[in-house]
């Protein structure tokens, strides 16, 4: 099926540049900001800091942290090979990108009012936890989508080695940072929680500033089919979806209402 793509984006043959060009970098700066939620956010700082201060340490705020990130786990594996095959048909990708990193941010933003003495702060550190979660891997899926836009193909290899690599180092560079604001500076020091405390709108800050270059450098796209509406409604109805085999009358009730 052939289709005009919209307006502002650029289609996926017509992709040229370098390594090193401005859409390579763009596409690798996003790995950049939104690497360290996870290294910082779920594995090595706020996570145990949930776990010890707000839940009570021990077996039980091993539990709760465990049980809220396999569920958000579980929800994305369910999820993930369905949105990957619509990101892949669907439309412009760059306003979904937005929604669910502000989705990430704002929840990590909120992590810091989550505290030992606040109500219902336990559920509240889970649902922004997962929800965050669930926001990080979606936002992997559109970017990696976005990647044939990032350069010539012969530079894709590069680029994508590239994000690795910044992703990996912005966590680096983050988590020696809060060690040292958590020996060097009093007024980190002297705040409820410290560094754990700090880390989610430390997370939703670096966030917002460094996504800035991809948004304004790295071109849009637009998948096989050009429309999230055509993406959904060929993965989700039969013959290339069956939910229920091939029971023709138990799929209508399933592809029914996306059709209609």
């Amino acid at each position: 099926m052939s289709y005009a793509p919209a307006e502002g984006t650029q289609p996926r043959q017509a992709a040229t540049g370098e390594a090193l060009g401005i859409k390579g970098l763009a596409w690798a700066l996003f790995e950049w900001a939104r690497n360290p939620y996870y290294n910082v956010i779920v594995i090595y700082v706020f996570t145990p800091y949930f776990a010890r201060d707000i839940v009570g340490g021990g077996p039980e705020g091993q539990t709760v942290v465990a049980t809220t990130i396999a569920t958000a786990g579980l929800i994305m594996a369910v999820l993930a090979p369905m949105l990957g095959v619509i990101v892949d048909k669907g439309g412009r990708k760059k306003l979904f990108i937005f929604v669910v990193l502000l989705i990430m941010g704002l929840c990590s933003a909120g992590l810091g009012f989550v505290r030992p003495e606040m109500p219902g702060a336990v559920a509240l550190g889970m649902v922004l936890l997962a929800t965050a979660y669930c926001c990080y891997t979606v936002s992997e899926l559109l970017h990696n989508a976005l990647l044939p836009s990032a350069g010539a193909p012969k530079a894709l290899p590069m680029i994508s080695g590239m994000g690795l690599a910044m992703g990996n180092t912005a966590g680096v560079v983050m988590l020696v940072g809060l060690i040292a604001a958590g020996y060097l500076s009093p007024w980190v020091q002297a705040q409820p929680g410290g560094v754990g405390a700090l880390s989610g709108p430390i997370v939703a800050v670096w966030l917002g500033l460094f996504i800035v270059p991809f948004f304004l450098f790295m071109p849009d796209n637009v998948g096989s089919l050009g429309s999230w509406r055509k993406g959904a409604v060929q993965t989700f109805t039969p013959p290339n979806f069956k939910l229920w085999g091939s029971v023709p009358g138990l799929n209508y009730f399933w592809s029914g209402p996306i059709n209609a």
